[in-house]
This record gives C-alpha cells, sequence and structure tokens, in this order.
C-alpha cells in the first residue's frame, strides 16, 4: 500500500466557524492524477482558532482506494428480426477493467406492434474485459414487415466504486418475412386392402436448407380407416437439409361399400424454423381403399411324366390377388393307379401374402400301362381378413 499521494492535490483550506456540537460536512475534490489502482493514505489535522493562534485538536487518517472502473457498450444497433414470437439476441461488453455488479436490462417499445415478452431481464456480474449473449423475447406484427423498428434499451448496475450507474442505448430491428422451410410428407403403399391389415410408412423429408426442430406430426384419420398398431402422435429431435424420417403404421378399413374408394389422413406438422419461430402445417396423405381379391394359382412341373419309372412333380401354390390368403389348405383328388410318397392329397399351406408363392416337390409313380392325360382336381380353402 503506497503511503501517500504526493501527486494528489486536496483543495479545501478555508476557516469554519461553528456553533457548539453542531456536525460538520466537509467534501474534497481530488484530483488522482496517474496514480496507480490501489489504497492511498492522506492525512487531515483539524486546528482551532483562539486568541489569535491556530492551535492543532486532532489528527485523522483516511484512506482512499483507487479501483478500475467498467465501460460497457451494447452491440449490435441493428439487428434483422422475423414477424411473430422471436428471440433476439444482443451483446453486452465490459471493455473496461472494472467489474458492473448487480446488471439488468429494461427493453421497450414505443411501437404498439412490437410486444416486449420479458421487459426486465437479470444479467448478473458482468467481470472486466468480458461479454454476455442476452436473449430478447418478443412478438413482431406481421404488418411490421419490410420496415424498421426501434428498441430502447437501458442497463442498470453498480460500478466497483458502489455507485448506481445506467447505460441507454437504441436497438432498431430489421423486419424481414422469413423463408419457410420446405417440408414434404409422403405415404408408402398408397393403396390398402379393406378388411386387411396393411403395413404402410410414413417420411417426412426437409428439402430446405435449414435444419428444423423439435417436430411434431399429428394423424387424423378418416372414419373409414382405423390405425391397427403405431401412434397417433409422431416425435423427431430435427431433421436437418435433406434428411428424412420414417415411421411405421399398421392400417385396416371397414365399411368399404365400392370396389375402390380414395379418402385422405391429416397430418398436422409442427416445428420450430432456423429464426427460431414456431411453423404449422397441414399436409394431406391420399389414401386408396379396394376391396380384397383373392387369387390362387396353382401349378405343377413338369407337365410330362415317364411311365413305368419315378418321377418327380414339383407343386407350386402363387397368390396373385392383393389381399392374403390366410390358413391355405389344398386337398387333391389323386387318381388310385398313382402311387405318392407320403403324400395323401393334402397340403395345409399356411397363410400366403400377395405376390408370395410356396413349392413342395411329390415323388410319385407313374404305371407302365398309362399313355395318356391325367387330370387331378384340386380344391381350395382360405379366408382373409
Amino acid at each position: 500500500m503506497v503511503e501517500s499521494l504526493e501527486s494528489m492535490k486536496m483543495k479545501g483550506n478555508e476557516p469554519l466557524s461553528t456553533e457548539k456540537r453542531q456536525p460538520i460536512s466537509l467534501t474534497f475534490w481530488i484530483d488522482v492524477g496517474n496514480a496507480a489502482v490501489g489504497d492511498y493514505s492522506t492525512y487531515m489535522i483539524l486546528y482551532m482558532y483562539v486568541n489569535g493562534v491556530w492551535t492543532p485538536v486532532s489528527a485523522k487518517t483516511i484512506t482512499i482506494s483507487i479501483k478500475y472502473t467498467e465501460n460497457l457498450i451494447i452491440g449490435p444497433s441493428i439487428i434483422t428480426a422475423y414477424p411473430g414470437y422471436t428471440n433476439i439476441s444482443i451483446q453486452l461488453k465490459n471493455l473496461g477493467l472494472g467489474y458492473a455488479h448487480g446488471a439488468s436490462l429494461t427493453v421497450s417499445s414505443q411501437s404498439p406492434q412490437v410486444s416486449v415478452v420479458a421487459q426486465c431481464i437479470w444479467i448478473g456480474e458482468i467481470p472486466p474485459q468480458s461479454s454476455t449473449n442476452i436473449s430478447i423475447p418478443l412478438y413482431i406484427s406481421p404488418a411490421l414487415a419490410g420496415s424498421i423498428a426501434p428498441l430502447s434499451l437501458a442497463i442498470n448496475y453498480v460500478n466497483a466504486c458502489g455507485f448506481s450507474r445506467s447505460l441507454t442505448s437504441a436497438l432498431y430491428l430489421s423486419v424481414v418475412q422469413p423463408i419457410p422451410p420446405q417440408i414434404a410428407l409422403s405415404i408408402s403403399p398408397s393403396t390398402i386392402i379393406a378388411g386387411a391389415k396393411n403395413n404402410v410408412t410414413v417420411s417426412i423429408v426437409n428439402n430446405g436448407s435449414t435444419t428444423i426442430k423439435g417436430i411434431t406430426i399429428s394423424f387424423t384419420f378418416p372414419q373409414q380407416v382405423i390405425l391397427v398398431n403405431g401412434s397417433l402422435k409422431w416425435f423427431i429431435d430435427e431433421l436437418e437439409p435433406s434428411s428424412s424420417a420414417s415411421t411405421s403404421l399398421i392400417l385396416t378399413s371397414i365399411g368399404v361399400s365400392s370396389s375402390e374408394s380414395v379418402t385422405q389422413i391429416t397430418a398436422t406438422v409442427t416445428y420450430t424454423d432456423q429464426y427460431g419461430i414456431s411453423r404449422s402445417d397441414v399436409i394431406p396423405l391420399t389414401l386408396t381403399i379396394v376391396k380384397p381379391a383373392t387369387l390362387i394359382d396353382v401349378d405343377i412341373e413338369p407337365r410330362n411324366l415317364t411311365p413305368g419309372s419315378v418321377n418327380e412333380l414339383t407343386l407350386i401354390v402363387r397368390n396373385v390377388g392383393n389381399a392374403t390368403a390366410y390358413g391355405l389348405d389344398l386337398l387333391a383328388t389323386l387318381p388310385q393307379f398313382l402311387i405318392f410318397k407320403d403324400f395323401d392329397g393334402r397340403w395345409c399351406v399356411g397363410d400366403l401374402k400377395p405376390g408370395e408363392e410356396r413349392v413342395r416337390v411329390l415323388t410319385l409313380i407313374v404305371p407302365s400301362t398309362i399313355s395318356s392325360a391325367i387330370q387331378i382336381p384340386v380344391t381350395l380353402s382360405y379366408w382373409y381378413a
């Protein structure tokens, strides 16, 4: 600690007069010059003037602390903002070497078309040579798109010397119309079979150039379409540009009277865009419902058999319809003169989806006396959902 302030100049050596027991307030103006930061001691001696003589009556040591001071600035002065509920960010810098304590920001708008959601924002302590980002929630009327709207800012704080200070500034909002993201939804397959359990895939694609976040997709189904398995709501954290996501649903349809009908599933998509703006889109998903048409084809290979020897016969069952055949049974009426190995004419095929086929290899002996065509009647039984 420096013991004296030789570079300081104190003004105030005028004689004072006072009544008995009356307190005296002394004010000094101190020029610290280029003194370094720290604590300094100065001395004050009180004299009493009696009978033409100045006599010292008291001596006091006064400690004077010189501290760094703050230097706050707010930036930027112009910010691009978007209509609706939005957040703008400003930066508060302390370029000085002193602390700013208990700082708070007060925001106000002269325009009735700009509403400040949080008018007073607590900041706290701002250290020397530091900066802090402050988010200001606003609602901006869409009518302001293409114009400039001013905001008034006031930073209130206590500096390192314990004095309350206030910094005021003007911020101008350049309100522009944001470019909405490009979101696409699709469903595959887009045709389902009435009465059957149909597995469909719903996909979402971000065709825009920016990331969207907090995506919620809510499905509303028409009366004749029932969700068998899956969720009415689909949540996605975020979708980057050109990325996609998908979810599976199992649907069925009831009450369809015509052979083919077209309906729509309504998908409500909500998300937060690149500007921090909450958006909502309603996207229809077109769905075609057709009545089930099961068509089972039975074939054998080869067509020509060799009499008097052991033959291998391949029996093929195909579902060439548009609906699943459940519990399919094949019953063949076998001629008595044909000898089959391990086959009594019945084959429990099971469930057969559209486009699916099953194969069974049969071993049989054809008598040498047979030289004409052989017919084997086949009966199929099954059901569909």
